[in-house]
């Protein structure tokens, strides 16, 4: 028998999807599932040590987010969200626009929250996916922390947002260290220190 894609539907309350992380990481809610039984049971996060053995491996990603979302304008007034995907080379960034499906090659827009920086449309890549000539050239870390935001999943419809500051903070794992991830990797949020060292305590390796 085929399968079709909408055999995997299913109902998930819009209630039940945090709008912000737990204000202790790891206090957040962990489900266990024995493969052996199929039984699921419902924790802490902060049980996990308790779930793992000695000899287990834990491989963490510890890639750093850096603030990937900025704004735009086009000379016409109108507004274009961007995210900075990866810099090719100083002043050349691959990026993707949403608000943009009119743009053109050679267009110039300019960076909300930055004087005389402008983004010339250069080579569009695929739907929504652009090369773009930044000007002047500013190293891509340099300027997105000055004017960009962490990227958020798009279910996270927040009535009263957070600053990004806040942001910032809260979707960086403890263990952070490379620069370059656009998406928060959140199965690595709900890890603290003391996480971490009990894991270490009962031999599982990291």
């Amino acid at each position: 028998m085929a399968l079709k894609t909408s055999d995997f539907d299913y109902d998930l309350p819009e209630g039940l999807i945090a709008q912000q992380p737990a204000r202790v990481r790891d206090q957040s809610r962990l489900m266990v599932l024995d493969r052996t039984t199929g039984r699921r049971s419902h924790h802490m996060f902060r049980e996990l040590p308790e779930r793992l053995r000695e000899g287990d491996v834990l491989v963490l990603n510890d890639t750093r987010v850096i603030p990937a979302m900025f704004g735009c304008h086009r000379r016409t007034g109108g507004r274009i969200e961007g995210l900075f995907l990866r810099e090719l080379s100083l002043g050349r960034w691959q990026v993707m626009l949403r608000g943009g499906g009119r743009c053109r090659s050679g267009e110039v827009i300019s960076l909300s929250g930055e004087d005389n920086c402008t983004l010339m449309l250069s080579k569009r890549l695929d739907a929504g996916v652009w090369e773009v000539a930044v000007a002047p050239p500013v190293p891509a870390p340099e300027l997105l922390d000055r004017v960009g935001r962490t990227p958020l999943p798009p279910y996270i419809r927040r009535p009263g947002p957070m600053t990004d500051a806040q942001d910032r903070a809260a979707y960086q794992t403890v263990f952070a260290a490379r620069p370059g991830a656009v998406a928060a990797p959140t199965a690595g949020l709900h890890f603290t220190e003391a996480v971490l060292e009990a894991l270490r305590g009962r031999g599982v390796q990291l």
